[in-house]
Parts: structure tokens; C-alpha cells; sequence
């Protein structure tokens, strides 16, 4: 066993906040003899905790010290990060945040390039911030499984680079929640299409004029208005189309909103 009072958490790849409060399914069936062994790694001195962070803070909580533990020797750094990413602790997956961060510390200690290390390279090419909190932050992209998911698909890197360029030179990234999944997906169906068709020239031409002169709040306006029968999701992506084919015109969008 080890005293879990002298572990430490790598805040490279790990986060404070999300160790703040344990799981409510952990809380509730807490159970000493079966709680399993913690996943540790002794580098530099220290013990750092990979997986069972969760686990120690519900153990303090309850006045338990010991728990039981696996603790590997001298591992890299960039180790600890991939398995941090890929463990399911105590059946809890991690945010999309703590996951993207873990997958860059991993990277940038020396580990393989994943989706999301290169999601990382685009968006500091195009001066973008990927957070969970976009209050503070410059472009935020916050649709990070989205971006993940579209990163791992046939010209998925390709694709995310364009609207990255598109969002930055039509202005459409100065707009609040202009990374939301529904139009980071949207989006790359209007790439996958313009490429497959030969026309993405054209399908991006025509979505920069368009971009330019409305916002978020506009194009779910306009598809609720024209796609009342569909979800949010599908009307954003009908809309985003139908400006890419040309099917929409600016003087449509600026007389619609001429009064706001």
C-alpha cells in the first residue's frame, strides 16, 4: 500500500479542478476491499498518481490514507500522459478537455502524434485557443470531441485546417459560439462535399461572402425559419450547404436582418 498523502498529480497532463470532488457512482458505492490498485509511476523523486486520482480524493475524504498501489519505476513522462488519456477510471470517462490535454503533454514529452497534437498545431498556425472555457480566451475552439472526430476521418486534418482558415478570414470567429459542434460538423460537410463535387473553390467563395455579413444566432434563424421539420443539428448543416451551393444569396441574409 502506499500513502496515498505523498502522491503527487502531474498538472501537465492532469487538472486540480478534476479532482476536487469525486464521482457521485464512486461516493455512493465506496467500498474499501474492493477499491483496486492505483496506477503510479516514482520519476524524479516523486510518486505521481496515473490513474486513481479519484480514488484518493474520496479515500482523504472518508480519513483513509493507504490504498493499494502499483507504482512503475522511472516510465517517461510521455507515458504517463497516453495512459492518463486512455484510462476509465472508475468507470468515469475524462472530459474532452482533460483527454486533449493529456494527448499534447504525452506529445511534447517525446510520445506519437495523435488527432489531438495535430489539432493543437492547426490551431496555434491559425491563432486559435482550444479551452473548455471560452470567456477569457482568444478564438476559442471549444467543440473538441467534434474536432477529434472529424480529425480521425478521411480528410479530416485537411478539412479542419480550411474552416480553420475560412472562420479567421471571413470573421466568422470573432462571433460568440462560433465553435460549436453543430458548425464545426457543418462545416466539414460542406468540405467533404465541395471536394468530392470538385467545387470547393467555389463552395468557399461563396461561404466567405456569406460569412462575412451574419452570425451563429443568423443561420439558426434562417434554418429554423426554412427547415422547421429537422433538428437543430440537421437545419444548421442544410443552411451552411445551401450557402456553400449558392442557394442563398447576401442580399437574402442582409435584408432578413436589416433591422438588428
Amino acid at each position: 500500500k502506499v500513502d496515498i498523502r505523498c502522491l503527487y498529480l502531474d498538472l501537465g497532463y492532469q487538472t486540480l479542478e478534476r479532482h476536487f470532488t469525486s464521482p457521485e457512482r464512486l461516493r455512493k458505492h465506496w467500498d474499501s476491499k474492493r477499491v483496486g490498485l492505483l496506477e503510479c509511476n516514482y520519476r524524479n523523486g516523486k510518486i505521481y498518481v496515473i490513474d486513481g486520482g479519484h480514488r484518493c480524493e474520496e479515500a482523504l475524504s472518508r480519513g483513509i490514507y493507504d490504498l493499494p498501489a502499483q507504482i512503475h519505476i522511472d516510465l517517461p513522462r510521455s507515458y504517463e500522459a497516453e495512459e492518463f488519456a486512455t484510462q476509465n477510471e472508475a468507470k468515469t470517462p475524462l472530459k474532452p478537455i482533460d483527454t486533449y490535454n493529456a494527448w499534447i503533454c504525452s506529445k511534447d514529452n517525446g510520445g506519437k502524434p495523435t488527432a489531438d497534437s495535430q489539432i493543437r498545431d492547426l490551431a496555434v498556425k491559425y491563432g486559435y485557443t482550444v479551452t473548455n472555457k471560452p470567456k477569457d480566451a482568444i478564438r476559442p475552439l471549444t467543440a473538441i470531441s467534434a474536432m477529434r472526430t472529424i480529425a480521425k476521418k478521411p480528410n479530416g486534418l485537411s478539412g479542419l485546417e480550411w474552416m480553420f482558415s475560412l472562420m479567421v478570414n471571413s470573421k466568422w470567429c470573432i462571433q460568440p459560439d462560433f465553435s460549436n459542434a453543430r458548425y464545426i460538423n457543418a462545416f466539414y460537410e460542406v468540405y467533404c462535399e465541395g471536394l468530392n463535387q470538385k467545387k470547393l473553390m467555389k463552395y468557399t467563395e461563396n461561404m466567405m461572402n456569406l460569412l462575412s455579413v451574419t452570425s451563429p444566432a443568423h443561420v439558426l434563424s434562417w434554418g429554423k425559419l426554412h427547415y422547421p421539420n429537422t433538428d437543430i443539428r440537421r437545419y444548421v448543416k442544410n443552411t451552411f450547404l445551401d450557402m456553400a451551393r449558392g442557394n442563398i444569396q447576401k442580399s437574402d441574409f442582409v435584408c432578413m436582418f436589416a433591422d438588428e
